[in-house]
């Protein structure tokens, strides 16, 4: 049932975090860069004079807003200057590859309608590559959105490159410069930029949704390893129970596979027999040792029952016998086995006794069987033997508890005697 509980917990606070995890995705893990006239960026004006041009360009911040002051003059193709914002280095760039938005606030106005394009510039990180452009068209005036996936490497680079087709995808992993150019005919032209934001996520969804799906294999495979060890420890726990049952049954002289529908009672005394006590036995044992609590066993007998029986008959012997048994059951606790072991020898075992305990309950069983009234006044005494498990097999108890019982008897009847187990 714990484990039950523990296994719900676990897949609910699994089911929790993947549900918050791919929300979280959707709803933040948002990163931006952004370019405006706070930013922090190196921002230059450029112009087409390095590739034969004429065209000058200065930038200002005017307020909140960047300002690009572009004079057009004939000369490259096509006459071109830019707004460029160096955010990294060649070795140091920014990775854009999980950014899927561009963001615009802009206006640009001028002797003809201008076009203007975004370029990120990208190189590789050790450097022995030139920079690997990517461009999108934008729109002249307002506000802009549009996906980061819309980007394409411009023709006229890759035929410069000669590059195949295979090599020929935009690469933003590794972005040092952002441009945003203006090219028209010769002429003043104005460029106001409020802001240019590029958006993304900290981490994707299939990025998010692969984690969530090895968290859940994580967990399964850990389960697994739990689940294995616990029926490892039950098959263990299993193999020493089978062992010890063996040795019980060993040690109460019975057959290992004793039929269920075998006798568990006395039909003469109605205690227990073997049969009927060796499970609770096998429990009260298994109990003993893992809490570490005392076991006492007590063997007793009825002294002489042999001469009633020859000078009063096997009737007369059999109500003493059961007289004997039934005035010991009553006296002890429910939680007491009280079993005949042959014909006029009986166990008491005992737990949460100990070996002194075991010993004042053996003098008050002698007492009281001693000022029994048995029939026709005979003169009934029995004698007793006590033993307290100890870290050892429940056959050397039950054999030092014999033991006790014999010298009992050597020592003349109706007494009690204990032994202690030798360390």
């Amino acid at each position: 049932m714990q484990s039950t509980r523990s296994i719900r917990w676990i897949v609910a606070s699994l089911m929790l975090i993947s549900v918050v995890a791919l929300a979280w995705q959707q709803l933040g893990m948002n990163v931006s860069v952004r370019i405006d006239a706070a930013t922090h960026w190196s921002l230059t004006a450029s112009n087409d004079k390095a590739s034969g041009g004429a065209s000058e360009a200065t930038l200002s911040r005017e307020g909140q807003k960047l300002v690009l002051h572009c004079k057009l003059a004939a000369g490259a193709t096509p006459a071109h200057c830019g707004l460029d914002a160096e955010i990294g280095k060649a070795s140091r760039g920014y990775d854009f590859s999980r950014f899927d938005r561009i963001v615009a606030r802009l206006g640009a106005q001028g002797a003809t309608p201008p076009q203007l394009t975004l370029r990120l510039n990208s190189t590789r990180r050790d450097g022995v590559a030139g920079a690997r452009p990517s461009e999108l068209p934008l729109p002249a005036d307002g506000e802009i959105e549009a996906p980061l996936g819309a980007l394409q490497v411009p023709q006229a680079w890759l035929d410069a490159q000669k590059l195949d087709a295979t090599r020929r995808a935009i690469e933003v992993s590794n972005v040092t410069l952002v441009q945003l150019l203006l090219n028209g005919e010769p002429g003043d032209y104005t460029l106001t930029l409020d802001s240019l934001e590029l958006r993304g996520k900290a981490f994707t969804l299939g990025e998010v949704a692969l984690a969530v799906v090895g968290l859940w294999m994580l967990a399964g495979l850990a389960y697994l390893v739990f689940d294995l060890r616990v029926l490892r420890r039950q098959l263990l726990a299993l193999q020493e129970r089978d062992a010890r049952l063996k040795e019980l049954n060993n040690a109460l002289q019975i057959e290992t596979a004793t039929n269920d529908k075998a006798p568990r009672r006395d039909p003469l005394t109605g205690v227990r027999n073997r049969v009927g006590m060796r499970d609770d036995l096998l429990r009260e044992f298994e109990r003993a040792r893992s809490e570490k609590t005392p076991l006492s066993v007590v063997c007793c007998d009825i002294d002489h029952l042999s001469t009633i029986n020859e000078s009063h008959g096997q009737p007369l012997g059999d109500e003493v016998l059961v007289a004997f048994a039934q005035s010991i059951a009553r006296r002890v606790r429910s939680s007491d086995l009280v079993v005949r072991w042959a014909d006029d020898e009986f166990f008491l075992f005992c737990p949460d006794t100990s070996y002194e305990s075991g010993l004042a309950l053996a003098e008050k069983l002698r007492s009281i069987v001693m000022s029994h009234d048995w029939p026709k006044h005979l003169g009934v005494t029995a004698s007793f033997g006590v033993a307290t498990l100890s870290e050892e097999p429940i056959a050397d108890c039950l054999a030092r508890a014999d033991a006790a019982l014999f010298n009992a008897k050597q020592n003349g009847r109706n007494r009690v005697e204990g032994l202690v187990r030798n360390r």
